[in-house]
């Protein structure tokens, strides 16, 4: 089906459309296995191929999209807040740890020091910007 679709849609050269083709067919692959189509669009985001990731399901199902994030950063390539944002809500949804409030804590932690907020309590409570 990539291929047809290649084929019918101009301006991509060889190289990107073999990467389209084994990205698809990573994602049939992983979609014959039970509970292997929700991980399947983490495949399409370690290669580049997939930008976004709509439904993030139940809160029982929480590491499904907490680890698309953070295939999406480990593609990025930088070691960003947002990787690190992503890393901490994939070790909560395995751990169990407080992922939400540390990740308030950096935010806020950050923004105190870099002189974006004086109020104290941004520490506990997050920082919001304008």
């Amino acid at each position: 089906m990539e291929l047809l679709r290649g084929a019918l849609t101009p301006g991509d050269d060889d190289d990107e459309l073999m990467k389209k083709m084994g990205a698809e067919q990573l994602y049939f692959m992983f979609g014959l296995f039970a509970f292997g189509r929700e991980f399947a669009q983490v495949s399409k985001a370690l290669l580049g191929e997939d930008k976004g990731f709509g439904y993030s399901g139940p809160a029982g199902l929480r590491l499904i999209p907490d680890t698309f994030k953070l295939a999406q950063q480990i593609h990025q390539g930088e070691f960003d807040r947002a990787f690190v944002r992503a890393f901490i809500s994939t070790m909560g949804s395995l751990t169990g740890i407080p992922a939400a409030q540390i990740n308030r804590t950096i935010k806020g932690s950050t923004a105190l020091a870099e002189g974006k907020t004086q109020n104290p309590a941004a520490v506990l409570f997050g920082y919001q910007g304008r």
